[in-house]
């Protein structure tokens, strides 16, 4: 009865391995079947895409852009100021040419020559504009 047994088991292996093996054949077929028809969808990613064509109208779409580089402010004129506390001390204000503000004070009666961005010299006495400096 065991070796009976045992030949009914390997029978239904071999069987089973059988109905397997045809059963990827069959598979295989409609696979191929199937990629010929195109009934049956594909994934997006299989599908070509149309080509595209472009007709004169849309070339006189396309506008042209300026790549230049934006214009740089040239930098401030420099100039020599003589600053005078001629009537009481005080103080003065101006940015130097590197665009540093700066505060200076003179004592009564005394004098300076300062270089400094035009415009910008303010203070409590006479204020003189000279040449250009650096």
């Amino acid at each position: 009865m065991k070796k009976n047994l045992l030949a009914l088991l390997v029978m239904l292996c071999s069987f089973a391995g059988a109905i397997h093996a045809q059963s990827l054949a069959n598979v295989a077929k409609v696979t191929n079947a199937n990629a010929a028809d195109s009934r049956i969808s594909k994934p997006a990613a299989l599908v070509e895409a149309p080509a595209v064509t472009f007709a004169a109208a849309d070339v006189s779409k396309v506008k042209e852009v300026d790549n230049t580089a934006p214009a740089v402010a040239p930098p401030p004129a420099c100039y020599s100021y003589l600053i005078s506390a001629a009537f009481t001390g005080g103080t003065f204000y101006y940015t130097t040419c590197g665009g540093i503000a700066t505060s200076q004070y003179l004592d009564k009666g005394k004098t300076a020559t300062v270089c400094a961005r035009e415009g910008t010299v303010s203070g409590s006495g006479p204020i003189t504009k000279g040449a250009t400096c650096n």
